[in-house]
């Protein structure tokens, strides 16, 4: 299997990347803010929803978090630096032509940041990385990614989630 990464900043896909395996959470040797990043506990282990949380088929493990319609996964977690961050993303594959997500993030005190995303494709696995959009003079210590509506199922999975420092 195989995904396209999209540049958040040009909005055009890169190079396709080859999936391989991971260790642990991701972002060894470093430590990874977000706990549960893979849904390998179940899906709503350290997450949290406005709707219901299901669990989906996973990107590189055997789960992912999947909700239907225009809900979102969300998790707070312990502070952390955004100038510590090596990386802050997650993937997420959208079921139907319905491919546009808002991503918001948390800083400690109390702002968000947030970032609207247009997959390229549905039905295939998206890499976002929101490093390049957040403020590196703050702290993060929370992730929510809202899902889609626009008729039909909407399914939208995430997985994978990387705030490495």
């Amino acid at each position: 299997r195989s995904i396209q990464v999209l540049d958040i900043d040009s909005c055009e896909l890169s190079e396709v990347v080859p999936l391989g395996a991971t260790e642990g959470d991701g972002c060894a040797p470093l430590s990874n803010a977000v706990q549960n990043p893979s849904f390998e506990e179940g899906a709503s282990v350290n997450w949290v929803s406005n709707g219901v949380i299901y669990e989906g088929p996973g990107r590189l493990g055997d789960l992912s978090g999947q909700t239907q319609g225009n809900y979102y996964l969300e998790q707070t977690f312990d502070a952390v630096p955004v100038s510590e961050l090596t990386e802050a993303s997650w993937a997420m594959q959208f079921s139907t032509s319905c491919t546009i997500s808002s991503i918001h993030w948390g800083y400690t005190d109390g702002t968000e940041g947030d970032y609207f995303w247009f997959a390229p494709s549905a039905e295939e696995w998206h890499v976002i990385d929101v490093l390049a959009e957040m403020d590196p003079t703050k702290s993060v210590n929370m992730v929510r990614v809202w899902g889609c509506s626009g008729g039909g199922e909407d399914i939208v999975d995430r997985d994978d989630f990387r705030f490495c420092y």
